[in-house]
């Protein structure tokens, strides 16, 4: 007989005896194995970052973002407010406050020049193919021209200045939003289709989701609602939303961005639950803009600074190169390059690491 501390006794040499132990072996390890795993899900679950909805943020593991700045030139004699990548990545379309409109290619060469013969601009939208950009004007007006310049239609759109104006992702729609409360829709050559909807207060932004079935509105009385194309109501977001300025949907369309003049940066559901917010900048957020990948956040700020962020809110970079607010930005259709507009410059970053 042999005694085996901490077990029962068991007999050597006996067949029997052989399989008990094991037996006993196995269920042993398997209970170490187990306890072990069961540490580690405990571990991962307490490092997965928590909202204060209660809901689980993902884990996006990347390598630290790196960013070159390669491109600084000066575009217009105004102040730029809008800049917008090209698809094809190599050109980029920027617009003054004057109105003037050019486009350049990559490396700063002036490709075409619309001088300004119309309203200060308010909004710009380059079409997803690259075949049409549009501009919203103080006047109220609607501005739509083709890829070579050629102007394809000028509309009285709204009564009040055009606050927004956004492409559908297939091209064939034009969203306009403007200060006297109302959002229309419009075909790309400038029939009006139908008003969205008319507030009592001005719609400061609005956007199309990138299925092209819903459309954001942020209102100037601090709610943002998601509607149909026929108008009606989807959803509206649930809780503080600072006056938001800007509303953008995640490449994958389950997330929505808002940010405004208290320098926070929201993260939301489209069924309008409260996912994230953190402090992004100092005074109002200008832009925000998820990478084509949807695993970064830019922000810009009235505080000169170019932020990255990544969806769960983690502080990934900070591009700190302006002294004036940052108007404007735009990533490339590969996310490798990141624009800003600021002043009377464009500054462009080469982005890796990600």
């Amino acid at each position: 007989m042999q005694t085996i501390k901490g077990t029962t006794t068991i007999q050597r040499n006996s067949p029997r005896a052989t399989d008990a132990s094991i037996l006993y072996l196995v269920v042993f390890a398997l209970s170490l194995y187990l306890i072990s795993w069961g540490a580690m899900l405990l571990g991962a679950y307490l490092q997965q970052p928590h909202t204060p909805s209660g809901l689980s943020a993902p884990i996006v593991h990347r390598q630290r973002v790196r960013a070159q700045l390669r491109q600084q030139f000066v575009t217009h004699n105004a102040s730029v407010l809008k800049v917008a990548f090209h698809p094809t990545g190599d050109r980029l379309l920027t617009a003054s406050s004057a109105g003037e409109l050019k486009l350049w290619s990559r490396n700063g060469h002036e490709l075409m020049v619309l001088p300004q013969n119309g309203p200060s601009l308010e909004s710009l939208a380059l079409s997803p193919g690259g075949e049409h950009f549009a501009m919203g004007g103080e006047d109220g007006s609607l501005r739509v021209w083709d890829a070579t310049g050629q102007a394809v239609t000028v509309v009285p759109a709204h009564h009040d200045r055009v606050t927004s104006v956004a492409f559908s992702p297939d091209s064939r729609l034009i969203l306009t939003a403007s200060a006297d409360g109302t959002a229309k829709l419009w075909t790309s050559k400038g029939r009006l289709i139908r008003t969205i909807t008319q507030q009592n207060s001005p719609i400061l932004t609005a956007d199309f989701n990138p299925n092209g079935k819903w459309i954001a509105t942020a209102i100037a009385d601090g709610t943002v609602r998601l509607w149909d194309l026929q108008g009606r109501p989807v959803s509206k977001l649930v809780g503080q939303t600072g006056n938001s300025r800007v509303v953008t949907f995640s490449p994958d369309g389950h997330l929505i961005a808002t940010a405004g003049q208290d320098g926070i940066l929201r993260l939301w559901t489209v069924g309008g639950r409260s996912r994230q917010a953190f402090s992004a900048h100092n005074g109002r957020i200008q832009a925000v803009r998820f990478s084509p990948d949807g695993h970064l956040i830019a922000t810009a700020g009235q505080d000169g600074c170019v932020k990255l962020w990544s969806i769960a809110g983690k502080p990934l970079l900070t591009l700190k190169d302006h002294h004036d607010q940052i108007n404007d930005l735009s990533f490339s259709a590969k996310g490798d390059a990141l624009a800003a507009a600021a002043n009377t410059d464009i500054r462009i970053w080469n982005l890796s690491g990600f």
